[in-house]
């Protein structure tokens, strides 16, 4: 019931840590958070939106939910799940007001709506509003009226997209996104709103999960959990009416990190950052520089570090994923697999990793590998890398290639 993974927000826990959030950051605005938080603290006291600067509309602290009769589970405060908790109450989540809607996209983007609409008559303050949607998460649950339509279709998905369940899930988003849209030019407030849609991560590819469940990614390898194109390459839109130009395309690979300084550098509240500090990088400059000739945007590297055991199948030889990290470094990119394997690969050229360049080019590997263990070495604490387990008995191992532990 309480985590050590969490983001430290300054609790007593958190030997005097506290990292600053972008709604923390964000001084003269009203920041509201909705949906899916999840990011380590498991209903534990002191580690929910409420406690990171966020107003909440409705939150679960969990990766998955119902999408159907959620409520109960997502308003419990029991701690029988976890009776040793130090605190009164489970915080694990809060379903917030009724809105009349029985599918749960559905319901929080009418929860969104409102706000966005309450907020625009408060001209006084600028508002953020954080909407982390559930969807397209298992269990996999749609709208029966949606999923008929797709049933019926004579057409299917021309890449194994063949599941009606998921593309209603995605058709409901796919709605919600366009609502959001359609309230701020309602509002007459989309000149002065910067939009920005991202996943996650890539979709569970049924190729490789135990169930053959999911969506598909193809020509890219892997899904989500693997450290491949499948799993790392991920929608990221801007839009921002009369401020961003429409209909570009940006080639240069940005990360995850770069979104907090952006919305800091697009709200005015660039005083808050010191650069040094944060991985990201302001992309505000890119928007309308796609190419960048003026260099504005000069990270070469991203990092990855994923150091679990997981459920899903590796896409190289079908056994359960082991630990794994990576680097890109310009169009490159070297993922190490902690079993003892590398592959590298020119991912401009190569873009579906089908080409291992790890034998070919034995000094560029060693170069990013020794880039990626030092990165490892500065940036994650020892509890967040894989060990060795002692009972491993190499005489039982089903994969052709031995284990090698190459962090020796």
């Amino acid at each position: 019931g309480i985590s050590n993974s969490a983001l430290s927000a300054g609790t007593a826990a958190d030997n005097g840590n506290d990292e600053t959030l972008i709604a923390e950051a964000l001084k003269n605005y009203h920041s509201a958070f909705i949906g899916k938080w999840h990011i380590g603290g498991f209903g534990a006291q002191g580690y929910q939106p409420a406690d990171q600067g966020f107003s909440t509309l409705a939150y679960a602290d969990a990766g998955g939910s119902a999408y159907f009769n959620w409520r109960q589970s997502w308003d419990n405060t029991s701690k029988a799940a976890f009776p040793k908790m130090p605190q009164a109450e489970w915080e694990f989540g809060n379903s917030g007001k009724q809105t009349g809607e029985e599918y749960l996209t559905n319901d929080l983007t009418a929860q969104a709506l409102d706000y966005i609409e309450e907020r625009s008559k408060k001209k006084e303050q600028p508002f953020f509003l954080y909407f982390s949607n559930f969807a397209v998460h298992s269990p996999y649950q749609g709208v029966d009226s949606i999923v008929t339509h797709f049933e019926n279709k004579t057409t299917k998905g021309w890449n194994g997209h063949k599941d009606p369940v998921y593309a209603s899930m995605i058709k409901s988003m796919d709605q919600s996104v366009g609502a959001l849209l359609n309230k701020l030019k309602e509002l007459d407030i989309e000149e002065n709103t910067l939009v920005i849609f991202m996943s996650d991560n890539g979709g569970i590819d049924s190729k490789i999960t135990p169930k053959g469940d999911g969506t598909d990614n193809r020509p890219f390898l892997g899904g989500k959990a693997t450290l491949n194109e499948g799993g790392i390459r991920v929608p990221l839109i801007f839009r921002w009416k009369n401020k961003i130009k429409g209909d570009q395309w940006i080639d240069i690979p940005v990360d995850c990190t770069d979104i907090f300084p952006t919305v800091l550098a697009a709200s005015g509240n660039t005083s808050r950052i010191n650069y040094k500090d944060i991985d990201g990088q302001n992309l505000m400059p890119l928007l309308n520089d796609v190419k960048n000739r003026n260099n504005t945007y000069t990270k070469r590297e991203h990092y990855w570090h994923y150091p679990f055991n997981v459920i899903y199948n590796s896409p190289y030889d079908g056994y359960s994923l082991t630990p794994h990290s990576a680097v890109r470094d310009g169009d490159f990119k070297l993922i190490f697999d902690w079993y003892g394997r590398l592959y590298l690969y020119d991912i401009e050229n190569d873009p579906y990793e089908r080409n291992n360049l790890a034998m070919s080019m034995p000094k560029l590997k060693e170069q990013m590998f020794d880039k990626l263990m030092n990165w490892l070495k500065v940036n994650v604490d020892k509890r967040y890398w894989p060990s060795i387990n002692p009972d491993y008995d190499p005489t039982k191992e089903v994969r052709v290639e031995p284990f090698i532990d190459l962090t020796r």
